[in-house]
């Protein structure tokens, strides 16, 4: 499985580099956020997040966020609310799940970093909590933060002997 998945973040990374000099098809972004819902999924599928209590906030947030996009495509009130409520929740799940975690390594200090800069700027943006300006530097630092995690990620669980041993 995670053969496949890497091998589909890779295909996906391509893409967005190829959609870099070919803007027409579709745009950069798409690609590199599928690829990094994707990179989400490894890390679930292959950490121990999945089967603490926090998990059960997650998925919560998750049908939450779900629900919110029914709500949108179907024109009903709440929707932008329904929609940016697990953009706080997911990481206040992770950080308390962090807290209760026994061994913080480097690998969880840059897990949470990434969770944190990854979810948390998006509705601060979106309700003008933060300026323009801000939201410029946030959104790139945290895709930095996110694919340097998941790199150390890649690179812990070769050493570890841990990421195709499933």
């Amino acid at each position: 499985m995670n053969r496949f998945l890497l091998t589909v973040i890779v295909l996906l990374l391509l893409l967005a580099c190829i959609s870099l000099f070919f803007p027409f098809v579709v745009e950069t972004g798409v690609w590199i956020t599928v690829a990094e819902i994707m990179c989400m999924m490894v890390m679930l599928i292959n950490g121990m997040f999945k089967k603490s209590v926090f998990y059960k906030f997650f998925t919560a947030s998750i049908f939450v966020f779900i629900l919110g996009v029914l709500f949108k495509i179907l024109h009903l009130t709440g929707a932008d609310q329904l929609m940016a409520l697990p953009y706080f929740f997911i990481p206040l799940a992770y950080t308390l799940y962090f807290i209760r975690k026994k061994s913080e390594d480097h690998l969880s200090i840059m897990k949470l970093l990434a969770v944190l800069f990854f979810f948390i700027p998006v509705p601060l943006s979106d309700f003008a909590l933060i300026s323009d300006d801000v939201a410029d530097i946030l959104f790139p630092v945290g895709h930095i933060i996110f694919w340097l995690a998941f790199a150390d990620f890649i690179v812990v669980g070769f050493r570890g002997r841990t990421l195709f041993s499933r």
